[in-house]
């Protein structure tokens, strides 16, 4: 009932990567993952500097790319 009249609707979990991730040390991973992305450096090579898996950096990438075209739209 309670699902039916919305109340879970937006609650999923927070991102474990990006600006509002709860631990800091990700947070700082998350933007010097932008900065190199936006520096031209290859997927690759960011997630072996950041010690993170080739998915989550493209994942990162892709989200970061869609929030970016939203700002720009506007």
């Amino acid at each position: 009932m309670a699902k039916k009249n919305g109340v879970y609707a937006g609650k999923g979990r927070r991102p474990a990567y990006g600006t509002n991730a709860k631990d800091r040390q990700k947070r700082l991973v998350y933007q010097s993952m932008i900065d190199k992305l936006n520096k031209g450096k290859a997927i690759s090579r960011i997630a072996k500097e950041l010690d993170i898996s080739r998915p989550t950096v493209y994942k990162i990438k892709y989200e970061y790319e869609q929030q970016h075209e939203k700002s720009n739209a506007t």
